[in-house]
């Protein structure tokens, strides 16, 4: 510290900021208790072969060599003529020197000190975990990215034969995720393990039963990407279709932001009990139809004309000889009584 204080007081300008910068650190370290020292490595870590194997390819037993290896014998190499150089020279900086750059290149902070490796592009740990980009480093691609249990996803299209609280899950799908809960209800029924994952993987009626069975009290969870309220997690009540697709009510897709021109909506399983009650209890849309910011209910039929154009040109039920009312107002009451459906053709006489 004091003969940092004598270079600011006397040393050229050059001299006197690197000096003030390094009575900063200095003070930073007297003031926290620790010693320059502590901020030296005097050992460098050498990870399992494991993580950094070397085996050989084809018939002419190429060598296939993880890059730490290359980094590591650079390191090793280095510190070796440090140790001669210092039984026989007095001055060996370059050796200390090469030494730390050694080690810049195992971690990563550095390029390797031997050509044939910058042009092998041997990396260190740190680029390896890293990567490119952060789309590519070991974080993504093995931790983030990496499959999960119980979790799907699959492309929406509209079906409002469905309740607001219920979607239809393709059966392949539905049998993936629900598949530990199946397993373990055919084993709690008294089937031995090997059989009920073979019942799961035929897709037997037994099965097909626990299947039901966990869908009834067990829900699904759905969100899609961006989430950016809480009506865009919400729960629902599981279905089968035979479609490759996820089936939705068109009326709730406003929360989510969604249409049907492709968008994929991500489904989770809640894997314990108490999980499932509070997304039954909580998170149903039936149990959320008024907004919390504008206290209006969001989960409305507005696309009710569509419903009409569609009944309207489909002739659904065509074979059936039309109705006759006296009016309007006749067929109107008789279709409040459940004797004429929305596609019943009718035909209306008019009071004269």
């Amino acid at each position: 510290i004091e003969q940092a204080r004598e270079d600011i007081k006397s040393g050229r300008k050059t001299v006197r900021d690197l000096a003030v910068r390094r009575l900063g650190f200095l003070k930073s370290a007297e003031t926290t208790g620790v010693h320059p020292k502590d901020w030296m490595l005097n050992a460098m870590p050498v990870i399992p072969p494991s993580f950094r194997p070397v085996s050989t390819m084809g018939p002419k037993k190429l060598p296939l060599v993880d890059n730490p290896n290359y980094l590591y014998k650079e390191l090793f190499d280095a510190n070796q003529t440090l140790k001669e150089a210092a039984g026989a020279l007095s001055d060996y900086g370059d050796e200390r020197v090469s030494v730390y750059n050694a080690m810049k290149a195992v971690t990563g902070l550095g390029a390797p000190s031997n050509p044939k490796n910058v042009e092998r592009n041997v990396q260190g740990f740190l680029a390896k975990i890293f990567g490119d980009s952060p789309k590519f480093g070991t974080m993504q691609r093995k931790l983030l990215s990496s499959t999960v249990d119980l979790v799907g996803r699959a492309v929406i299209t509209p079906n409002s034969d469905l309740d607001m609280d219920e979607v239809a899950l393709p059966e392949e799908k539905a049998f993936e995720i629900y598949k530990p809960f199946i397993v373990r209800g055919l084993v709690r029924r008294g089937m031995a393990r090997m059989q009920a994952l073979e019942a799961v993987e035929q897709k037997n009626k037994v099965a097909f039963d626990e299947l039901n069975t966990q869908m009834n009290s067990r829900p699904i969870v759905i969100n899609r990407a961006p989430v950016l309220h809480r009506y865009g997690v919400m729960a629902f009540k599981p279905r089968l279709t035979k479609n490759k697709v996820m089936e939705v009510n068109p009326v709730i897709t406003k929360g989510f932001g969604a249409d049907f021109d492709g968008d994929a909506m991500q489904y989770h399983v809640p894997s314990t009990p108490e999980a499932a009650k509070e997304a039954l209890d909580k998170m149903l849309p039936s149990k959320n139809l008024f907004s919390t910011a504008s206290f209006k209910a969001h989960y409305v039929p507005n696309k009710d004309y569509q419903t009409g154009l569609y009944l309207a040109s489909s002739r659904i039920n065509n074979k059936s000889k039309p109705r006759v009312f006296r009016s309007k107002r006749d067929a109107v009451a008789a279709y409040r009584r459940g004797e004429i459906g929305v596609d019943t053709p009718v035909h209306i006489v008019e009071d004269k």
